[in-house]
């Protein structure tokens, strides 16, 4: 059985699927602000634990994460420095890695799931 449908207020977007007795689930997942609530001591027990990073390599990983502060600026007043306690530099190459192995074990719990990631 083929299905389709229009989008919404007469827009043209078309979706065609056949129905075939297989369920499809599409889960979205909003990482805007992920970088910013990633925990910095799970992320170093991951590189420990689950890739095998440690010595040398795991300390200047943790110096890297080490001494961040923030501050807010309106107008000319400026707020006291605070440091930052949770997640990573996103301007930075080493922050996107850092975060995709923060993150590796969602592929683990889905497999759990019998859900496949096709």
């Amino acid at each position: 059985m083929l299905m389709s449908s229009k989008g919404d207020h007469g827009g043209n977007r078309k979706t065609y699927g056949y129905i075939t007795g297989i369920i499809t689930l599409l889960i979205q997942l909003d990482l805007s602000s992920a970088f910013d609530t990633l925990v910095k001591d799970t992320l170093l027990r991951r590189l420990q634990n689950t890739f095998g990073i440690d010595g040398i390599a795991l300390n200047w990983i943790r110096l890297y994460l080490q001494g961040h502060y923030q501050f807010v600026r309106v107008g000319g007043q400026t707020s006291v420095s605070k440091p930052c306690l949770f997640g990573v530099l996103q301007g930075s190459v080493h922050g996107q890695i850092l975060f995709t192995v923060y993150i590796a074990p969602i592929a683990h719990v889905v497999a759990g799931h019998n859900v496949s990631l096709a």
